[in-house]
């Protein structure tokens, strides 16, 4: 029976393993990107094309994430963007975060979305005009909003639809981008591939094959594509 998105965020706990936790992230990431669309006000809707799952807890150790406390499913602001939260509970003591106690928080970054024009026919083999960033998404999502309204702004508040049709795209685990800080590089190689990407088209998936590819003369494949037919093209 497939699971419902409530349920798949309930699923991210402190007492999960990684690995479930990790399989938890692609039913997500299949479920948010093919049945859901971002609705703001009356006539604008997005696509989600790229998002990152950050989540710390004894079982899957994530420093990068930033720290919260709250329930799952709703909008958290940070400096690198916005996360659609997972529950998070964490035992501060002095100021820091008291890890010898039961913990667990985190999200999910939106990276990249997708506008859909009103009227137009929804085309899953076109990338272009997308929004592309984290902080671009917030901006994008959250432009503005009435300060004397407060009924207003009921419907500037962007939310997740469910679709009645669900798209038929193909979804990816990438590395994430931009962890680079010297004080993860332990971590790093259990929690870098947790980026995940709507590819649309043949020219995408190329470019994230020579982007991911860890050692192109022993991994001959990559995603079911033979890497040999990735060198070959030039985008």
């Amino acid at each position: 029976m497939t699971k419902t998105l409530e349920q798949l965020l309930k699923q991210v706990s402190p007492d999960a393993s990684s690995e479930k936790l990790n399989q938890t992230f692609l039913e997500l990431a299949k479920t948010l990107m093919r049945n859901y669309e971002i609705v703001k006000g009356k006539n604008k809707s997005y696509d989600i094309m790229s998002i990152e799952f950050y989540y710390c807890s004894k079982n899957h150790f994530d420093l990068t994430v930033y720290p919260r406390e709250g329930d799952y499913g709703k909008w958290f602001f940070h400096s690198s963007g916005m996360d659609l939260t997972f529950k998070s509970d964490i035992t501060i003591s002095g100021k820091k975060i008291d890890y010898n106690k039961d913990f667990g928080y985190g999200g999910i970054l939106i990276r990249k979305i997708k506008p859909n024009k009103e009227g137009t026919t929804h085309d899953i083999q076109s990338d272009e005009g997308s929004i592309d960033g984290p902080l671009k998404v917030e901006w994008e999502l959250f432009d503005k909003f009435n300060a004397l309204n407060a009924e207003e702004n009921k419907e500037l508040v962007p939310i997740l639809i469910k679709r009645d049709n669900p798209l038929d795209k193909k979804i990816v685990c990438v590395k994430r981008k931009n962890i680079t800080l010297t004080r993860f590089e332990n971590q790093l190689p259990k929690i870098l591939h947790e980026r995940f990407l709507s590819i649309e088209n043949e020219e995408e998936l190329i470019k994230q094959a020579r982007a991911n590819i860890d050692d192109e003369k022993n991994e001959k494949t990559w995603l079911g594509y033979e890497i040999e037919k990735v060198k070959s093209r030039r985008i």
